[in-house]
């Protein structure tokens, strides 16, 4: 059953998605139990723009919520600070992942 719900979900994304035979379903259950800790821990970021899926690793900074706006599923890693002050802004594109302890700063200031 997990990997038929794994499969029904990736498949919206990439028709030709299969999942190797000799995955056993703990390590299934154990992927969703992580992307579902992911999507909760992403409810923090309440007053970012985002489209419906955003994945949020443990440790997660976002400065300037306001100016920032992701897309849909994108992935933050562990320990990923992102700085979006300013009008400008910072927007992250649909499908897209920022890897773990990396830092982003965009920081627009006007003349």
């Amino acid at each position: 059953m997990i990997r038929s719900i794994i499969i029904h979900i990736a498949k919206k994304k990439n028709a030709g998605f299969t999942l190797d035979d000799s995955l056993s379903n703990s390590v299934l259950l154990s992927f969703l139990w992580n992307k579902c800790i992911s999507f909760l821990r992403a409810t923090k970021f309440i007053l970012c723009k985002r489209k419906w899926l955003l994945f949020v690793g443990r440790g997660v900074h976002i400065h300037g919520q306001r100016s920032a706006q992701f897309g849909n599923s994108v992935q933050l890693g562990d320990h990923v600070q992102i700085t979006a002050w300013g009008k400008e802004g910072l927007t992250i594109g649909d499908y897209s992942w920022i890897g773990s302890h990396s830092f982003e700063s965009f920081i627009f200031f006007e003349r």
